[in-house]
């Protein structure tokens, strides 16, 4: 029961209507919240016990709806609440600055409750926001014009319906209706803009608002006066948008989503076989690939790889809930997903799907590695309160530190697959297996390198005798490259990994740290093979003084005391205390990229000094008196004892 209460306590329920995204590294997550006023958030924190509560800020007060950051000074913004409420925050300083439009003379505008807002993408400092009207602001806000007449049906009824309460809340936006939901600027053609509105007007103008074309009855299948919530203009072709319907307030739970490609003289039905249940209320489109659409539904995500002709609904880790909005970070090609519910989710790395749906014939192939993403050699630090927070505070979940391998399996019988990553040299670094299902897969490399354990002659991934490789917890922003094997078959990527963004490190100070990392560790398994050997060789004494205690025959006296000689000769070779202090400063040198400091250099060379010694007091006396010993305890017919064997030498270290 205490579990459960702790699982509704990290359960995310926030309601968000928009998402949208900044360039920062790891990028931040902007949006509204029902009833909750607007946000920004990390996408993914660097630091140990993943995002919480306290990364997120507020930006705007009230029941928060779209939220904007400027792409050029992304310290500004804007963010929204009902009534037309416009302000632009500087995250600096925390100032907002109210910026809601003018209405013109003897007009009373009309904002919905979401209202319609949008960047302009040749010109980011422009912003368009929409009442019954779109007005165009050139300088963050200060002032506007309106660059259109009214784009909505301006019908006096339901207007009047909405002030008095005979619509519902949620059937009119709370406040009005005959209102502007979405704008959409192409990122294409300059001066494009196409509008919806919450009763089924779609417009187009191709002259920055001077002239409009109602494209409304060019849409046919569609109740007339259906909402508009999203139109996407095509990232890629000129002309092309996709228009968004839903009708649900009226009964209706048909899904209506139309593409042209023509600046609306035609359209086509995108939904009418497309296996996409209940009604939508978004769609993004790949910005790379024109054939990946994602659809955000009320009943859940939908995916298409071939431009809407048919589509399936995604459900690897993500639940049914409503999906309100759906962008595509261009830079870091992972999904963001609003929903109205259960907070943000963020799909890592889409590209996957990308080259699926660019090139189908990847279903078909046995085994394919689909290009990594960039990896950062990232520090992870210690946030404030982590340790003391409690079980009341929410903690989402990061993004797996490491590389992000995603490959595709095309053969049913292969029960595993072999992950290798190699260098610039093409020396095996680290290598291990990994499950292979059919269709995609993914797997996250912890950006460690396998060292051999001392003595052993084990390949990179294999373990030998029981004992597995040894872990480097560094390794060196350079060119590497991935390899996926599987029934017979490898294929292979190259691999990017960078350095933490946030500090600068020498490369040469880097291999420094490295070579005394790799020592360190190296001194670590042999000081664990020195341990392992005393402990095996007690056994051993202990297991004989217990047979001989059973013994009353002449030799058992002689043994008895040998064994105790044995033990004490035991003791003194294998007394480790003056190397194991070292341990303290292999857990310090891994706490930093730089170069090691003077006193960790002196600690390490004294471990190495006093292990040395160690092995070779512990050496001498397994070839010497351990030999003897066993020697005469199987010639006394009892329980041969065991050979641990020599410890493997130190390596130099400089």
């Amino acid at each position: 029961r205490a579990h459960t209460r702790r699982l509704f306590e990290n359960l995310p329920v926030g309601q968000f209507h928009h998402v949208s995204v900044d360039d920062a590294v790891p990028f931040n997550v902007y949006g509204g919240m029902q009833d909750n006023g607007s946000w920004r958030g990390p996408s993914d924190v660097w630091e140990v016990g993943g995002i919480r509560t306290f990364h997120w800020k507020a930006i705007g007060f009230g029941d928060g709806f779209n939220a904007l950051v400027d792409p050029r000074e992304p310290h500004f913004g804007y963010a929204m609440s009902p009534g037309g409420n416009l302000h632009r925050f500087d995250v600096r300083n925390g100032e907002r600055k109210s910026i809601r439009p003018w209405a013109p003379d003897g007009v009373q505008l009309r904002f919905n409750r979401n209202a319609a807002i949008a960047l302009d993408p040749f010109d980011p400092g422009t912003i368009y926001f929409g009442s019954q009207f779109v007005h165009q602001s050139h300088d963050r806000g200060h002032s506007w014009q309106v660059v259109s007449p009214d784009l909505t049906t301006n019908d006096p009824a339901k207007q009047r319906q909405a002030e008095s309460g005979g619509l519902t809340r949620e059937s009119t936006g709370a406040e009005n209706h005959t209102t502007l939901l979405t704008i959409a600027p192409s990122p294409v053609e300059r001066e494009v803009l196409w509008t919806g509105s919450d009763d089924g007007r779609v417009q187009l103008s191709r002259a920055g608002g001077g002239t409009w074309d109602d494209l409304t009855a060019r849409i046919r299948g569609v109740p007339a006066g259906t909402w508009i919530p999203h139109i996407e203009a095509s990232k890629h072709a000129p002309g092309t948008a996709y228009v968004v319907f839903d009708d649900h307030r009226r009964g209706r739970w048909d899904s209506y989503l139309f593409r042209t490609e023509n600046h609306g003289r035609d359209w086509r039905n995108l939904t009418q076989r497309s296996g996409i249940d209940g009604f939508l209320h978004t769609v993004e489109e790949d910005p790379v690939a024109p054939e990946l659409l994602f659809a955000g539904g009320e009943l859940g995500l939908f995916v298409s790889l071939n431009r809407g002709a048919s589509w399936f609904k995604w459900t690897h880790g993500f639940p049914t809930v409503p999906v309100r909005s759906l962008v595509v970070h261009p830079r870091d090609h992972d999904l963001v997903i609003g929903t109205h519910g259960r907070g943000v989710w963020i799909l890592d790395d889409i590209r996957p799907l990308r080259a699926l749906a660019r090139t189908p014939s990847i279903a078909a192939e046995a085994v394919h590695l689909f290009d990594p993403p960039v990896a950062y050699l990232r520090t992870d630090a210690a946030t404030d309160g982590y340790h003391f927070s409690g079980n009341a505070v929410f903690r989402g979940e990061s993004r797996a530190a490491g590389a992000l391998l995603t490959y595709w399996v095309g053969v049913e019988d292969a029960d595993t697959a072999r992950v290798t990553i190699v260098d610039g040299v093409g020396r095996t670094i680290r290598s291990f297996p990994t499950p292979a299902v059919p269709g995609l897969n993914r797997v996250t490399w912890d950006l460690r390198e396998e060292i051999p354990r001392p003595g052993s002659d084990a390949p990179p991934g294999e373990a030998v005798d029981g004992q597995v490789l040894l872990l480097l917890p560094q390794i060196l922003p350079v060119a590497y490259a991935a390899r996926v094997s599987v029934a017979g078959i490898t294929v292979e990527r190259p691999l990017s990994l960078l350095a933490d963004p946030r500090m600068e490190v020498p490369l040469a100070e880097r291999i420094e740290k490295i070579g005394a990392l790799r020592h360190a560790v190296v001194l670590t398994a042999i000081l664990t093979d020195v341990e392992a050997r005393q402990r095996a060789v007690e056994e051993g004494i202990s297991r004989v003084r217990a047979e001989l205690a059973a013994r009353s025959d002449e030799a058992a006296p002689a043994l008895r005391a040998e064994a105790d000689s044995v033990q004490d000769r035991l003791v003194r070779a294998a007394e480790v205390r003056e190397a194991a202090v070292f341990r303290r400063t292999v857990a310090t040198l891994s706490s930093s990229w730089d170069r090691p400091t003077e006193g960790q250099r002196l600690d390490m060379h004294r471990a190495d000094d006093a292990l040395r010694r160690v092995v070779d007091r512990l050496n001498g006396f397994l070839e010497g008196e351990w030999g003897v010993f066993r020697s005469r305890v199987e010639a006394a017919g009892l329980t041969p004892l065991p050979d641990p064997g020599v410890v493997p030498p130190i390596p130099a270290w400089p």
